[in-house]
């Protein structure tokens, strides 16, 4: 059977590949979704998506990007959002070209038209979450996985300061928000996208890599946090976060703090956001926003 690029797009569609914190892509993560969808999806990626993304670097010359342009020879209609075919290319150009060609394509696709939204949550995520599904099939290397997704958050910060300027004059006030991924976590790109969400609705984020206890216990006792976001992908690490949530509540100065949770465990057991002591879950970096603002007023009734 013969996919065209609607059905593809589909299939990626029902997979919430575009997932918030460190639902991206990567060797923890596993296929979410209806079990019928996952093993259509599985076929689809050997038959179809594979085989295009391995070709040795054969693209036809009305289709070669530019560095210099970032843009196509081929000039095409403006366009709202990444089609399935875009996902594919990112995905082969992270594997076999370096990180300035990456983001030529996606300038060219930002030229016809497409939003940095999009970009985001409609590319880049899905074209983590493909590099995850070759690994698991054998197709790529760890190394392969970890520099594609390291070339894909380049991608993503080479144009966070416009994306964050788009709302700049959003008010804010004192909601600040801290964004963490649980030590044993090795990818960030989910949690980052989250950032720029927040950061773009006004908040002051802080971000950055794993803190040991008592680095994170100094910081909430010193700074002022409304909402903290915990990220884990593997649920070994439940009871790490179960413990983590509750130093944070005893800890922080911030008696009303807010714990937001997301990860791949999440988006397959979201249920477990009550078992982990969270407030809120966010399974997508819009979502998060929301989840966020609402955590702060909950926390405004109470005071």
């Amino acid at each position: 059977m013969s996919l065209d690029d609607a059905d593809l797009l589909d299939l990626f569609t029902g997979f919430d590949v575009a997932g918030c914190f460190d639902t991206c892509g990567g060797p923890h993560d596993t296929v979410t979704g209806p079990p019928d969808r996952s093993s259509t999806l599985e076929r689809a990626i050997q038959s179809e998506v594979i085989p295009r993304l391995m070709l040795a670097h054969r693209e036809s010359p009305d289709t070669q990007w530019s560095s210099a342009t970032g843009a196509t020879k081929a000039d095409g209609p403006v366009r709202a959002e990444p089609t399935a075919k875009d996902v594919t290319e990112l995905t082969r150009l992270v594997l076999t070209h370096d990180t300035a060609i990456c983001i030529a394509f996606v300038d060219g696709l930002l030229e016809e038209g497409v939003s940095l939204e999009a970009v985001f949550l409609e590319l880049v995520s899905p074209a983590a979450k493909l590099l995850g599904e070759m690994w698991k099939a054998d197709l790529c290397s760890f190394t392969d996985v970890t520099l594609g997704l390291a070339k894909l958050q380049q991608v993503v910060r080479t144009h966070a300061g416009a994306f964050e300027a788009e709302c700049a004059d959003t008010p804010g006030g004192a909601r600040r928000a801290l964004l963490l991924a649980m030590p044993g976590e090795q990818h960030t790109l989910g949690i980052f996208l989250v950032e720029m969400f927040l950061r773009r609705a006004g908040w002051d984020v802080c971000g950055g890599p794993a803190l040991s206890s008592d680095e994170l216990n100094a910081l909430i006792r010193r700074e002022w946090f409304s909402v903290i976001g915990l990220s884990i992908s593997a649920d070994n690490l439940l009871g790490t976060l179960s413990g983590a949530i509750r130093t944070i509540r005893r800890e922080s100065c911030n008696r009303n703090v807010g714990i937001m949770v997301g990860g791949r465990v999440f988006v397959d057991h979201p249920d477990w956001v009550a078992v982990v002591g969270a407030d809120a879950i966010a399974l997508e970096a819009r979502q998060a926003v929301s989840a966020a603002e609402n955590i702060v007023v909950a926390a405004e009734g109470r005071c």
